[in-house]
C-alpha cells in the first residue's frame, strides 16, 4: 500500500512537471499591456464608449520559430496577426488630449531576443480548442502556438492596466 502511494505520487509530480513544461515551452517572456481609450468630445445625451486595446509581445530566442494559432483575453478567442519587432525599447505615449507631454511608458525592454507582437483579431468560435477554453477561465491571456510540431499553451495570470487615454 504504501509502495502504490509512492509510485502515484511519482507519477503526479512527473505529470505535472510534463504539463507545466508544455504550458510553456520556448517563450522567454511575455509582456501583455491593456489601455481603455475615451473619445474626447461627447454628445450630451450620448453614452461614452471606452474602447480597450491590448498589447502583448513574447520573447523568445532568436533562432526560435514558433507558429501561434490562438489568442484568449478575457475569454475571447481569436486568430491574431504576429508583428515581427525591430526597434527596442518599444515605448507607448502617455501623453493625450487631457495632459500632454506626459513622457513614454516602456512596454518592451531593449533585448538581442526576437520579439513578436500579438494584435488581436476579430474573436472566432472554434469548438475543438477546449484546452485553450479551460485555461482561459482561469488566466487573463492564453496563447496558443505550435513549436516543432507540438502544441503548447503560454498563460498570463495578469495584463497591466497602462494610463487611460483621451482622444480630441
Amino acid at each position: 500500500m504504501y509502495m502504490k502511494k509512492i509510485l502515484f505520487a511519482t507519477f503526479s509530480i512527473v505529470v505535472f512537471l510534463t504539463s507545466e513544461a508544455q504550458r510553456q515551452g520556448v517563450i522567454l517572456n511575455c509582456y501583455a499591456y491593456r489601455q481603455e481609450t475615451m473619445p474626447g468630445v461627447q454628445m450630451e445625451g450620448q453614452e461614452v464608449q471606452v474602447i480597450a486595446s491590448n498589447f502583448i509581445y513574447l520573447e523568445i530566442l532568436k533562432s526560435t520559430m514558433i507558429d501561434i494559432k490562438y489568442l484568449w483575453v478575457g475569454k475571447k478567442c481569436s486568430k491574431p496577426s504576429i508583428l515581427p519587432v525591430t526597434k527596442f525599447p518599444v515605448a507607448i505615449s502617455n501623453s493625450n488630449a487631457m495632459n500632454l507631454d506626459k513622457g513614454t511608458t516602456e512596454l518592451v525592454p531593449v533585448t538581442k531576443n526576437s520579439v513578436l507582437q500579438i494584435l488581436q483579431n476579430d474573436v472566432t468560435n472554434d469548438s475543438k480548442l477546449t484546452t485553450g477554453r479551460r485555461l482561459a477561465a482561469r488566466y487573463a491571456f492564453v496563447i496558443a502556438y505550435v513549436y516543432k510540431g507540438k502544441w503548447y499553451y503560454y498563460t498570463g495570470k495578469k495584463i497591466k492596466e497602462l494610463e487611460k487615454q483621451y482622444g480630441m
